[in-house]
């Protein structure tokens, strides 16, 4: 029989510690809708695996598409070589 697998849930300060994410980040988050969990009592409990897969594709969406895009265009060509090397 297969184990069923859950996710992992955290209080915001727990979060806050354990990823080096800041609590007011987090809460504000949770004001705007935009953190995954919910309210046990007074507390909210954060989807800590969604929220990892949120803030990842957020980065992704903000630093580019790829990773060949890693450099402002602007820069002279020589100077983007000796960065590579």
């Amino acid at each position: 029989m297969a184990e069923t697998q859950f996710a992992k849930y955290m209080t915001v300060r727990k979060t806050a510690r354990e990823y080096g994410l800041s609590e007011h980040m987090l809460r504000t988050m949770i004001k705007k809708e935009e953190c995954p969990g919910f309210y046990a009592g007074n507390r909210f409990m954060i989807n800590v695996d969604l929220l990892q897969e949120r803030l990842a594709n957020e980065s992704r969406k903000r630093s580019g598409a790829g990773t060949e895009n890693w450099y402002n265009v602007s820069y002279d060509k020589k100077v983007i070589e000796a960065v590579r090397t």
